[in-house]
C-alpha cells in the first residue's frame, strides 16, 4: 500500500467517516454495467455498420436499455455524497476543484475522441483540430461523455441544492421530488407517446432529480423492504424486454428521463445502500479506477468492433459471447485506468 493511499484510506475510514463501502460496490457495479451497455448499444445503434437479425436487434436493444439506470445512479451517488448535512464544500471548490477536474477530463479525452471520430468518418484533414474542438464544445464526439457535461452543471448549482436540503423539511423535499418526477419524467413520456406537447415543465433537467433522489433515498434507506425493491427491479427489466419484443416504442419508454428508468435506478441504488457491506481496501483501490475505466472503455469497443471487425454477432451463441466481450472490455478498461493513474499529472488533476 502506498503511503498516500494508506493516508487516504485512514481518512475515509476514520473519524470523518466520509466513505461507505456501499458507494464503492455500487460505483464499480454501475461502471461495469455502463461498459456492458456500450458493448451492446454500439452494435444496435449503428446498424449501417453491423447487420443484425430481428432477434439480435431485440437482444442488443433490450440488453443496453435495461442498463440505462447506471448513469443516473452516478448522479444519485453525487447527491448521496455531497448533500449530506455534515458535508461542507467551499463555493470556490465547486469551480476550481470539482468542475475543473471534469473539464480537464473532457479536454484530455473529449478532443482526441472527437478527432478520432472525425478521422474514422472523413479521414485526415487540415481542419481536423478545429473540427475536433468544435465537436468537443458541442458534445458531438464520443456519446458517453454527455454525463461529464451534465456533471459540471450539477457541480455549479450544488451550493443551491445543498442550501435547499439543509433547510427544507422532509415534506418540502418530497414535494420537490414528486414535482420533478411528474414534470421531468411523466409529462415528457406522455408527450412522446401521444405526440401532444405539454407546456408544463420544471425548468430543471432530470439530472437534478436524480441528485436530490440519491440524497433522500440514502437518508431513508432504513425503511426499505429489500424483497419489494427486488421485485420492482425484476418487473422493470421484464417490461423493457417485453417492450422490445413487441416493438412498443421501447426507446421512448427507456430514455434517461423515463419513469421506468427512474424507478429502476432508484431500486438498484436502494439494493446497495440498504445493505451492510464489509470494508476492504482492495475495494477502495478498484473504486479509484472507475472514472478512468468510464472514460477509456469506448476506445476498446470501437477498436475491436470497427478496426478488428470482431463482434459478438459473428457467433451463433451471441448472448454468451456478448458477456465474454464485455468481460474483456471491463478488464482492459480497468487495466488502462490503473496504468493512467501511474501518470502523476493525470492522477492528480483528472482521474
Amino acid at each position: 500500500m502506498e503511503k498516500n493511499d494508506e493516508k487516504l484510506f485512514d481518512v475515509y475510514h476514520g473519524k470523518n467517516n466520509n466513505w461507505q463501502s456501499c458507494i464503492s460496490y455500487l460505483r464499480i457495479f454501475a461502471t461495469i454495467c455502463v461498459i456492458y451497455l456500450h458493448t451492446c448499444s454500439t452494435l444496435s445503434e449503428n446498424q449501417e455498420l453491423f447487420d443484425l437479425s430481428k432477434m439480435q436487434k431485440i437482444f442488443f436493444n433490450a440488453s443496453y436499455q435495461m442498463m440505462y439506470w447506471a448513469v443516473p445512479v452516478f448522479f444519485m451517488i453525487t447527491g448521496m455524497l455531497f448533500l449530506r448535512k455534515e458535508m461542507h464544500v467551499k463555493s470556490s471548490e465547486w469551480l476550481f476543484k470539482y468542475s475543473r477536474r471534469i473539464l480537464l477530463a473532457l479536454v484530455v479525452f473529449g478532443i482526441p475522441y472527437a478527432a478520432l471520430k472525425l478521422v474514422m468518418a472523413d479521414g485526415l484533414s487540415i481542419s481536423l483540430l478545429d473540427k475536433a474542438i468544435l465537436a468537443f464544445l458541442s458534445d458531438t464526439g464520443f456519446g458517453h461523455l454527455w454525463y461529464l457535461y451534465a456533471l459540471i452543471g450539477i457541480y455549479l448549482i450544488m451550493p443551491v441544492l445543498k442550501k435547499f436540503v439543509d433547510n427544507a423539511s422532509e415534506g418540502e423535499i418530497q414535494l420537490v421530488l414528486c414535482a420533478l418526477f411528474v414534470l421531468d419524467f411523466c409529462f415528457p413520456l406522455f408527450s412522446r407517446l401521444s405526440n401532444l406537447k405539454i407546456a408544463f415543465n420544471s425548468q430543471f433537467l432530470y439530472p437534478v432529480f436524480y441528485v436530490l433522489l440519491g440524497h433522500w433515498l440514502f437518508k431513508n434507506k432504513e425503511k426499505v423492504n429489500r424483497k419489494l425493491i427486488g421485485i420492482i427491479a425484476i418487473i422493470c427489466v421484464a417490461l423493457i424486454w417485453i417492450l422490445n419484443s413487441m416493438s412498443w416504442n421501447p426507446k421512448v419508454w427507456t430514455s434517461y428521463d423515463s419513469p421506468v428508468i427512474g424507478v429502476l435506478a432508484a431500486v438498484v441504488f436502494l439494493m446497495f445502500v440498504s445493505k451492510e457491506w464489509s470494508e476492504k481496501f482492495w475495494l477502495w483501490r478498484v473504486d479509484r479506477l472507475c472514472f478512468g475505466a468510464y472514460l477509456i472503455h469506448p476506445l476498446f469497443i470501437q477498436f475491436v468492433y470497427r478496426f478488428l471487425k470482431i463482434t459478438p454477432i459473428r457467433f451463433k451463441i451471441y448472448p454468451v459471447m456478448t458477456l465474454l466481450f464485455c468481460l474483456i472490455f471491463v478488464c482492459l478498461s480497468f487495466l488502462a485506468s490503473w496504468i493512467m493513474r501511474k501518470i502523476k499529472i493525470l492522477k492528480k488533476y483528472v482521474l
